[in-house]
């Protein structure tokens, strides 16, 4: 059976979100004191080649490690690979952030966060105002997938458009599952916006799609490439910057078609690691910028 975006599974993110632990540090993580005031202050500031660019965090999600979230293999066996790494076993903790560029006159964001869904995100707007950009100053966004820590930033609790002026590049895969199971009012927000791409397409200059199968029928990272430098924006390639990449056949419940998604999940690390290639991973600890190296079997994550 062809994946397909369910309103199921927009509903499960949903629930998810607002099960958030409301306050305190996300427990799960591994963060130097350094990084952690940067995550505090929202914005994390970088050069890509001749671009200048930025992580936006959105807040952070929590979810127990109970088997709803992480499916497959139990939770004890879970467990046993978080402990492993020193981090707490009952519990997994995801950034949720936001790629900002530069490039040009063009302003460009890859996804938007889940918005104020949760009571630990929705940081999105006021985190772009410390890195100096107004949302009518953004012109472009491209989308890795349609779930809704990544699109709901879209549209404000009020339903009206957060980026009145931008236009929102998705794959035509992904446009559809949308249109086919959307989240109330969002189509008719958004659509007028909507600018449709194919998997593999430049989508704007510098920008290029990479086909991630698996995760949704259009799931796609995102290549920038400036002066000789480029990054590769993963989106929900991987979630979690231990499991996922440890072990990466374990299943999230979020992907739609699960093995289809771990073929396509290992196939990209071990590209990366083999090309010391830098990605972006907007749920790994903040800013989620780094590389991926062999481990036995799998792979580690290396902040840089």
């Amino acid at each position: 059976m062809a994946p397909s975006l369910t309103l199921p599974a927009m509903l499960l993110l949903l629930s998810w979100a607002a099960a958030c632990a409301p306050s305190g540090a996300p427990s799960g993580s591994a963060r130097s004191s350094a990084v952690a005031a940067s995550r505090e202050d929202g914005v994390h500031r970088f050069k890509l080649g001749r671009l200048d660019a930025a992580v936006i965090n959105d807040g952070y999600l929590r979810m127990a490690n109970d088997g709803k979230v992480w499916s497959d293999p139990a939770p004890a066996e879970i467990g046993r690979v978080l402990a492993a790494a020193g981090l707490p076993a009952d519990a997994t903790s995801l950034d949720v952030d936001v790629l900002l560029i530069r490039s040009g006159d063009r302003v460009v964001l890859i996804d938007t966060g889940l918005g104020a869904k949760a009571p630990t995100t929705g940081r999105l707007v006021p985190n772009l105002a410390k890195a100096g950009v107004a949302p009518a100053e953004v012109t472009d966004i491209l989308i890795s997938h349609g779930h809704a820590d990544h699109v709901g930033g879209l549209v404000t609790a009020a339903g009206a458009l957060a980026f009145p002026n931008a236009e929102v590049r998705m794959t035509a895969a992904e446009w559809a599952a949308l249109r086919g199971s959307p989240p109330p009012g969002f189509v008719a927000a958004v659509g007028p916006q909507v600018v449709t791409f194919e998997p593999g397409a430049e989508i704007l200059p510098g920008f290029t799609s990479v086909e991630v199968r698996g995760h949704t029928p259009g799931h796609t990272a995102v290549r920038i490439q400036s002066g000789g430098q480029s990054l590769l924006a993963i989106g929900d390639t991987a979630h979690h910057y231990v499991v996922s990449l440890r072990e990466p056949e374990f299943t999230i419940s979020f992907d739609a078609d699960a093995p289809t998604a771990e073929t396509s999940r290992r196939a990209l690390l071990t590209r990366a690691a083999n090309g010391r290639e830098r990605i972006f991973a907007p749920h790994f600890p903040f800013p989620g910028l780094g590389s991926v190296r062999r481990e036995g079997d799998g792979f580690a994550w290396v902040p840089r």
